[in-house]
């Protein structure tokens, strides 16, 4: 088989999803590829494709975190928010320490208009990593948008705080 040229080229998505799809034919056991291929069909515009690709992957593997993780986002931009938060719970319980799945979760939660369980979710999140930036920066957006400024700017500074140690 010739080697074909290596492309680098920004929205090329066409070109991405002949890669993906190429890809999985050379092993089709490969989850990433599937969940890759998804996001492609997502920015296309193909649902259909895009949900058939995660039932795909999650044919070869339903205990694959980022199967949900990345179907979570589908959801969560369609506006299914049940979905998404079933998602993101199920990837957090699959892989507790992969830090997106939960902010994801409290994120959810908030959108929902659930304030009180998202903060409740947040504040469990800073706990579990009191050393990543991510949960202090999502936090203070919510705090920002409940007109809380002051525990905002606290964590923000937390999250500038830690990003600077590193």
């Amino acid at each position: 088989m010739p080697a074909r040229p290596t492309r680098f080229l920004i929205n090329d998505r066409d070109g991405a999803k002949a890669d993906f799809e190429e890809s999985i034919t050379l092993d089709p056991k490969l989850i990433q590829s599937r969940v890759k291929l998804a996001s492609v069909h997502m920015e296309l515009g193909n649902i259909t494709d895009t949900f058939g690709d995660f039932e795909a992957a999650l044919a070869e593997d339903p205990t694959d975190p980022d199967i949900y993780y990345h179907r979570g986002q589908v959801y969560f931009i369609a506006g299914e928010l049940d979905k998404a938060l079933d998602d993101y719970t199920k990837s957090s319980e699959l892989d507790p320490a992969f830090i997106f799945s939960h902010i994801q979760k409290a994120v959810t939660l908030y959108r929902q208009g659930k304030t009180a369980p998202s903060m409740a979710e947040f504040r469990r999140v800073l706990k579990q990593f009191p050393d990543r930036s991510e949960p202090y920066n999502y936090y203070g957006e919510l705090l920002l948008a409940e007109n809380r400024f002051g525990d905002a700017l606290e964590k923000f500074d937390k999250a500038v705080e830690i990003e600077a140690k590193k």
